[in-house]
């Protein structure tokens, strides 16, 4: 596996979030969504990119859950430079209702992030294979192969638990 970039800790994640929220409430609403109480997770994670080039775990770039009260609303994927942190919104959508159905149903698990491709996975510890929306895809995946990939993959860095 080849591994990009310098990981950055949580705090200078949190910080960078914590500054930069004012200006994402802003550039959220100026894309007409209404909110009360607008706050991220400061749980962030990364993504595995495998495929034919082989494996990348990107460590300088993390995705942060951003939520209106208990409503999960965008995504806001943070980047660490050489020589700064920089980010914005990156997801958001009328799919998210799903995405959060997907991660309340799986509270508590260590759920591991992964491109195939540009195709966004997400393993489970039961061997399970994901979408965002929640879409199950573990026909298109070996079984005994899935457990294996959610194990090979786990790394704290690409792993998020909600």
């Amino acid at each position: 596996m080849v591994i990009y970039g310098r990981s950055f800790r949580s705090w200078q994640a949190n910080a960078f979030m914590n500054e930069r929220l004012p200006a994402y409430r802003e550039e959220l609403r100026a894309s007409g969504l209404v909110f009360d109480d607008l706050h991220f997770s400061p749980n962030g994670y990364s993504h595995v990119r495998t495929g034919d080039s082989g494996n990348e775990l990107i460590l300088n770039a993390r995705d942060f859950l951003l939520y209106d009260g208990d409503k999960l609303v965008a995504t806001v994927t943070v980047i660490k430079e050489p020589d700064r942190i920089s980010g914005g919104v990156s997801f958001g959508g009328p799919w998210y209702p799903e995405y959060q159905a997907f991660l309340e149903a799986h509270k508590g698990e260590a759920l591991v992030y992964l491109y195939v491709g540009d195709v966004e996975a997400i393993l489970t510890p039961d061997g399970q294979t994901f979408t965002a929306t929640g879409t199950n895809i573990s026909n298109s995946i070996v079984q005994e192969e899935q457990a294996r990939y959610y194990e090979f993959f786990r790394f704290e860095e690409n792993t998020y638990t909600p």
